[in-house]
């Protein structure tokens, strides 16, 4: 049956939108994942900033966002990150999350940040799970380790080690307000489902975004093949 002219007039208006807002959606992912990517791997060039391969071993997951705001320095920020679950042999497809409001100890006065946080244990994976935190609340967060070999005492007792790529900023650790949120518009882009959880994608019922290919390939590789420990 064909719909009468004037439904159509009126119907596909909102078709163009929505097809417009999926595009939008999908390129602010895709925009995610390549810098989460860019992120990690200037953050490994630099022995400065490197994180151990036995600290990538040893964790449940990794969070990697750029932070960005006029009001970074005097405690606002905001940005689009993405976080993958450490599965002991390979690494899950990405979840995106947004990262607002708050402060991050951030000491000098800048627009932008990249920022990675590894998630060492059952306690601070759990909170990746939830559609809404304060960011870093009732976890205890350390500046991680970084270079060749990591000693036991410097981090096997943090539930997050936070490494930064700074651009303009110095980051500490600290960590107060703000929220981290599972981002259900992005999400639903990337793997086209319009309901999907971060149990759906960190449980491995979702494919690996063709996006995401590099930085899991990435991560696996520091994680495993660099590094003789496994969890």
């Amino acid at each position: 049956m064909k719909l009468p002219v004037v439904l159509l007039t009126l119907f596909v208006p909102f078709l163009l939108q929505a097809e417009s807002q999926l595009e939008t959606e999908l390129a602010k992912v895709k925009t995610a994942i390549s810098e989460a990517d860019d992120i990690l791997a200037a953050n490994q060039k630099d022995p400065k900033t490197a994180i151990p391969h036995e600290v990538l071993a040893e964790s449940e997951a990794v969070l990697i966002v750029k932070l960005e705001g006029a009001a970074i320095g005097i405690g606002g920020y905001g940005g689009t990150g993405i976080a993958m679950v450490n599965n002991i042999d390979n690494w899950s497809p990405p979840a995106v999350y947004s990262v607002t409001g708050g402060s991050l100890g951030i000491e000098i006065g800048g627009t932008e940040t990249d920022l990675i946080a590894v998630y060492m244990n059952k306690k601070s994976l759990k909170s990746l799970y939830d559609k809404s935190i304060k960011w870093g609340v009732g976890l205890s967060v350390k500046a991680g380790p970084i270079g060749g070999t990591a000693s036991a005492n410097q981090w096997k007792d943090a539930d997050i080690l936070v490494y930064r790529v700074y651009k303009g900023i110095k980051l500490g650790v600290s960590f107060s307000g703000g929220s981290l949120d599972f981002n259900e518009e992005l999400n639903a882009a990337l793997y086209e489902e319009p309901s999907i959880t971060a149990n759906d994608i960190f449980g491995l019922r979702v494919p690996m975004p063709a996006e995401a290919k590099d930085i899991t390939d990435e991560l696996r590789k520091l994680s495993y093949e660099d590094s003789s420990l496994s969890k």
